[in-house]
């Protein structure tokens, strides 16, 4: 399952429910394709974090990314 949460200043400020991932035939099993919609329209202007979190429910085992965006 994947998550995605965007943080301000320590603080989630959204999150959005985990997903199923489908990983059947990948070319390559360390990437995963994968998208989500955030609507931005009620950020505050600042600098963010996005940070997705995929859960592999089989090992238990997670893996995070995570990048900075900025609203103006």
């Amino acid at each position: 399952a994947a998550r995605v949460e965007v943080i301000r200043n320590g603080q989630t400020v959204m999150s959005l429910p985990p997903r199923t991932v489908v990983a059947d035939k990948q070319a390559d099993p360390q990437r995963l394709p994968f998208t989500a919609e955030i609507n931005l329209a009620g950020f505050q202007p600042g600098a963010y974090l996005l940070v997705v979190t995929v859960e592999d429910r089989a090992t238990q085992k997670t893996a995070s990314q995570q990048t900075a965006f900025y609203v103006q």
